[in-house]
């Protein structure tokens, strides 16, 4: 990993630059979405696009519609975290509303069996990141029985192991830019959009197995962020060039 982070630092990343990036200095960096969107591929999702086409719907209106839904549920469940206020969810657009209010629901399940069996506080929610090489926003950072973890909320359908790929590009801004060492873990709430129910995902840093993945995980996602780069100038120097 110290290898990729190497080329990382003397790699030249002057590409251009796009307006919905996070801000890094004077430049623009690319969202770690953007690079695991671009970078990788899912079967299930070229299929899911497919069936949306035998049954004459849109893929973008669909993929917008599932970004919505998650957007507020996002948006309620950070207003609970910070304020302890119920979002009014006749606020919600009605298309969205039913499945906002069962994620959040489920929500508030976990949060609730959470806070009775063990003690929290909350370090971050919703928290803005970037650094040399790119941004993101983490949903939320918790300290849970004195041990820090990271926390990633999902209202997809299909658990990945893009999601924790995402998570070490937080974990590693956090070290970077914050000087904070997540010591207790990471995990992955999934909360269903169609019933107030959740599932956990969860790797615990006290299993040895379960740190080599998530240092798996960062060592990967760092590659991936070099191979965006490289790729990003050789799409820049094929317009120059033809």
């Amino acid at each position: 990993m110290d290898e990729i982070i190497n080329i990382l630092k003397n790699m030249n990343n002057s590409i251009k630059q796009e307006e919905d990036w996070y801000q890094y200095g004077r430049n623009k960096v690319p969202r770690v979405t953007t690079i695991l969107k671009e970078m990788l591929h899912e079967e299930y999702i070229a299929q899911w696009a497919n069936s949306l086409g035998f049954k004459r719907l849109s893929y973008s209106a669909a993929l917008r519609e599932a970004s919505e839904k998650g957007t507020y549920t996002h948006n309620v469940i950070e207003r609970y975290l910070k304020k302890k206020e119920m979002q009014d969810m006749e606020s919600i657009p009605f298309p969205a509303r039913d499945a906002v209010m069962n994620a959040f629901e489920g929500f508030l399940k976990w949060y609730n069996i959470i806070n009775k069996l063990k003690e929290t506080r909350l370090v971050f929610s919703e928290k803005k990141m970037s650094c040399k090489y790119f941004g993101g926003t983490l949903d939320c950072l918790m300290v849970i029985n004195g041990k820090l973890w990271l926390i990633d909320f999902k209202t997809s359908n299909h658990v990945s192991y893009k999601f924790f790929l995402q998570l070490s590009a937080y974990l590693y801004m956090l070290k970077e830019c914050e000087d904070i060492e997540v010591d207790g873990g990471c995990l992955v709430l999934m909360l269903d959009k169609n019933e107030p129910t959740f599932k956990e995902y969860v790797i615990d840093f006290s299993n040895k197995e379960h740190l080599e993945y998530m240092n798996h995980c960062k060592e990967t996602f760092l590659s991936l962020v070099y191979a965006f780069y490289n790729k990003r100038k050789a799409q820049e120097r094929f317009k120059e060039i033809f």
